[in-house]
């Protein structure tokens, strides 16, 4: 591209030493060279705008800023009001005219599980996904700027810290089909209530083509009779009066099948390797964005068959003599809940004991003590059999816990030594051990300690 046309796509101001061109995008000046386009940004801690010089020095031609770039030889610049306005404006200009089918998916829980599912769904159209955690303001458009003009389909993930820069991404994006997965508690800290969140998670819907459909999650209370503004239709497990729902659900040991019914009333036998009813949930929002754009449902099901979990999340593998289940990426009181009763559904198929390591649930609010008991008291009502809490924040857990009885409790400080030795100690042969807490938390050291101790 050259800086003319993005001085043209973004309504920026052309300067410096005239017609250069770049065939790629970075923020970090440290990837800039003589193809790189390099965009300066205002962080909260770093403005990028003082690592322009840097940028040059590497070779770095081609700059977009919110300021005339001064002192620097053989630049060329496009000045901007904001630069990451201007990145989702160029890449909502740099797809205008292609073909390709889009969707876009938010939610408080489930994002990156019903992003993997959808495009397992749709894998015959080989789209492109969201790669990593580039689901950011930033992030979303550099993704969308990844793509060539012959891609067919793209999955979009779009998370947020606050209102309007989901409008950003979407108005960017320009989906056919849009999901909510939920209306959690996560962000209640910076948004206040969950009437806040689901009106910043509804933002999806404004850059939604005209004949656009947005699902939802029919079994969420806080979607399911709310007037999203667009056609809508319902995807749950719970109501057979939804337009997509599942029935017949069988979780298995490592594997949960179930039969998809359609709006026309068809059916389609579903089975993945993975467990839980949060995965139906995000399997079969893959076959109604399937369904939606042309995908016939044999198709669908044999693509969701190869669909398989990232990074974290509910990587369920042996140790020794018990079986983990990882799932340290990130967590929510609702995402807290659907790993206990994988655990707890494991264990009981299994014929062992549940045991879980749940640490601290950031980003809660005010009322953060209270969801964390209530997660405690789900622990308990659900059947963990011994119950380890890992942080400050978790404690609360323990004490919701104790309050029904039932299960043995501990509440630990975030020491992996000392989480690894009491797991040591407590465990038995056959236990389901579940891991889960905020990302912040980093259980994932404490299973590291535990693979040394096992090999």
């Amino acid at each position: 591209m050259t800086m003319a046309r993005l001085a043209s796509l973004t309504g920026g101001i052309l300067g410096g030493c005239g017609a250069q061109s770049f065939e790629y995008i970075c923020t970090d000046s440290r990837e800039a060279d003589g193809d790189t386009l390099f965009v300066a940004i205002r962080g909260e801690r770093v403005d990028g705008h003082s690592y322009i010089a840097k940028a040059a020095e590497l070779g770095c031609r081609c700059v977009l800023a919110e300021r005339e770039v001064e002192d620097c030889a053989n630049l060329s610049f496009v000045k901007v009001g904001d630069s990451v306005c201007a990145l989702s404006t160029l890449a909502r200009g740099y797809g205008e005219g292609d073909k390709r089918k889009t969707v876009a998916i938010t939610g408080s829980v489930g994002k990156t599980t019903t992003k993997e599912t959808v495009a397992a769904a749709l894998s015959s159209l080989e789209p492109y996904k969201t790669q990593g955690n580039y689901n950011s303001v930033i992030g979303s458009p550099l993704s969308m700027l990844e793509m060539d003009e012959n891609t067919a389909a793209a999955v979009l993930e779009m998370g947020m810290s606050g209102l309007h820069e989901i409008e950003s991404m979407s108005r960017a994006a320009r989906p056919d089909v849009a999901i909510i997965t939920n209306i959690g508690s996560s962000h209640l800290e910076m948004l206040g209530s969950r009437e806040n969140i689901r009106r910043a998670k509804l933002e999806i819907t404004y850059g939604l083509k005209e004949d656009g459909i947005l699902l939802i999650n029919g079994d969420d209370p806080m979607l399911r009779d709310y007037d999203c503004g667009v056609k809508t239709m319902r995807v749950g497990l719970a109501d057979e009066d939804h337009d997509f729902y599942a029935k017949d659900i069988e979780n298995g040991d490592g594997c949960v099948s179930f039969t998809a019914v359609y709006p026309d009333r068809t059916e389609q036998r579903v089975t993945l390797r993975a467990v839980g009813d949060h995965v139906v949930q995000a399997a079969l929002f893959g076959c109604a964005a399937a369904y939606l754009l042309g995908v016939d449902k044999e198709t669908a099901a044999e693509g969701l068959a190869r669909f398989e979990n990232t990074g974290m999340r509910q990587n369920i593998y042996p140790l020794g003599q018990i079986t983990v289940v990882e799932d340290c990426y990130n967590a929510s009181p609702e995402s807290m809940r659907a790993a206990i009763r994988v655990a707890t559904g494991l264990a009981e198929r299994r014929g062992g004991r549940a045991v879980a390591l749940l640490g601290d649930m950031k980003e809660l609010g005010d009322g953060s003590a209270e969801l964390h008991r209530g997660v405690g008291r789900f622990a308990a009502e659900q059947g963990i059999d011994l119950l380890i809490t890992y942080g400050s924040l978790a404690r609360d857990i323990a004490a919701g816990a104790a309050e029904l009885g039932g299960c043995e409790v501990f509440a630990l400080d975030a020491d992996p030594e000392a989480a690894a030795d009491l797991i040591t100690e407590k465990t038995q042969s056959n236990d389901i051990l579940l891991f889960k807490a905020s990302r912040a938390m980093a259980l994932e050291e404490v299973i590291k300690i535990l693979k040394e101790r096992t090999v």
